[in-house]
């Protein structure tokens, strides 16, 4: 998204994940095949920060809200989604018109979110794929029980306030 222009701020509770991703975004811009005149946005790397707390953070110092918050991979990792969501909801900018769908732009930020689905077929891909046999993650860095439906994520919206988009 900063290649595109965008001025972002990427958080993850774990310093090490942050510190990682800063690592490769630095090494890739080496590489990168845009011009630094065409790259006019930022990262702003910040780990050790949940959502949560960059909510609070936001609305203590009543700074600019998001015009898109992406949460993606993570709620398969939480015990509480709605606190997550709850959170992510309040760093969009809000409806500047009565309806939510304009046509003209003027719908307010957007949540853009992604897990892995409660299937068989993501236990046997997520779990014993990537932890147990390829061992590309650390065994227990998923629980099946935190996988959820396409249903249960709308649900989930739904509870904070959010409403799904099909644009």
């Amino acid at each position: 998204l900063a290649k595109l222009g965008a001025h972002v701020v990427a958080i993850d509770p774990s310093v090490e994940i942050v510190k990682v991703a800063h690592e490769y975004y630095t090494r890739t811009q080496r590489h990168s095949s845009l011009s630094s005149e065409d790259d006019s946005g930022s990262i702003d790397f910040r780990g050790g920060v949940s959502v949560e707390d960059l909510a609070q953070e936001y609305l203590e110092k009543k700074e600019a809200l998001f015009d898109v918050v992406c949460i993606l991979e993570v709620i398969e990792h939480t015990n509480d989604p709605h606190s997550l969501l709850s959170a992510a909801s309040s760093l969009l900018k809000p409806p500047t018109s009565s309806s939510s769908n304009d046509a003209d732009g003027e719908s307010g930020g957007t949540l853009f979110l992604s897990t892995i689905n409660q299937t068989l077929k993501s236990y046997a891909f997520a779990i014993l794929g990537a932890e147990y046999i390829a061992q590309k993650l650390p065994v227990g860095t998923h629980s099946y029980s935190l996988f959820r439906s396409p249903l249960q994520v709308l649900e989930l919206m739904k509870g904070v306030g959010l409403k799904e988009r099909s644009e």
